[in-house]
């Protein structure tokens, strides 16, 4: 028969209804570092907003994130896992895009083992291979040929370099089979800017193509101002994890369409949250550091943020239907 000391009811109900959060894991901004330099590079520009919290562990604090070792299987698999399966369409991609054949890579995946063996191993093959041979075709119609830019912007939070390569007769041209996703369109959109910032007289216009879909970035007539805001943003992610996160943020911004009567708000803290069909963002190991001892991180900052950065960017992009 179990037994209860009643003085220790109060603590154990308070225990159970409190919320108790860790530490914060950064209360206060940095000081800016120590060696820190007017100039900035484009790339590392792009890479502090495909994620800036990854960014700020990495590159501010030298922090990484190792995954546990794996134990190799006993059983001959019969699929491949997420990033294995979408390696194949990619490689094949590239492949026919410097003069290859698909029936040739048949060959040489089929020769490295990478497949289970048998009709297992052909379905999978035929499945990821499917519409890249028209992924080709529409690239092959817009022909990266002209040189590459240099870009050599001063502004007031320092001064931008760097190279955009990759560009067609109207702009930038990158592409993927699988769909693109926020941090693929935010990279394309900053080297955009920084395009259409040094060609200002030009209508540029850049292109992002993938299996099924063809977005395209409009000429962006305040290109530098907004270059400018990135820059000074740059600097305080050097300080701090800014409240920019990749799916939420893009699920804050994104137009819902008129059949959806979902807030902005709410639809970002759903990818944050996660349902039991989905993992939510905040489970992202980088996040779930930088943001740690935060209740709530999808806030007043983190919309006046995502306002800023992914406004414009929405306001210039387009889908482009398939010919």
């Amino acid at each position: 028969t179990a037994s209860y000391a009643a003085e220790w009811l109060p603590g154990a109900q308070a225990q159970r209804s409190a919320t108790i959060l860790e530490p914060p894991f950064c209360p206060q901004p940095l000081p800016a570092p120590t060696l820190a330099t007017e100039e900035v590079a484009l790339a590392d520009l792009i890479q502090l907003f495909r994620h800036p919290s990854r960014w700020f562990l990495r590159e501010r604090l030298g922090m990484q994130l190792v995954a546990g070792s794996e134990e190799l299987p006993e059983d001959e698999p019969f699929t491949l896992n997420r990033w294995e399966a979408a390696q194949l369409p990619e490689e094949a991609l590239e492949r026919l895009l410097t003069g290859g054949d698909l029936g040739h890579y048949r060959t040489i995946v089929a020769a490295r083992g990478d497949l289970p063996e048998g009709a297992f191993g052909e379905l999978i093959l035929a499945e990821g291979l499917q519409g890249v041979e028209a992924l080709v075709q529409r690239l092959t119609a817009v022909a990266v040929k002209e040189p590459p830019v240099e870009v050599d912007l001063t502004l007031p939070a320092g001064r931008l370099q760097g190279w955009i390569s990759g560009l067609g007769r109207s702009g930038i041209v990158r592409h993927r089979v699988a769909e693109a996703g926020p941090r693929d369109l935010l990279a394309l959109y900053i080297e955009h800017l920084a395009l259409c910032a040094v060609r200002p007289d030009a209508a540029m216009v850049s292109r992002f193509y993938s299996r099924h879909h063809t977005w395209r970035l409009a000429p962006i007539a305040a290109a530098q101002e907004r270059l400018a805001e990135l820059l000074e943003l740059f600097r305080h992610g050097q300080n701090r994890p800014l409240p920019l996160f990749p799916r939420s943020s893009w699920a804050y911004a994104q137009p819902a369409g008129e059949r959806s009567r979902t807030p902005p708000l709410q639809r970002a803290r759903k990818v944050w949250e996660g349902s039991e069909y989905a993992i939510g963002e905040r489970e992202d190991p980088w996040l779930r550091i930088a943001w740690r001892g935060v209740e709530q991180p999808l806030d007043g900052a983190f919309v006046e943020l995502t306002t800023q950065v992914l406004g414009p960017l929405f306001a210039a992009l387009t889908e482009e239907p398939l010919d």
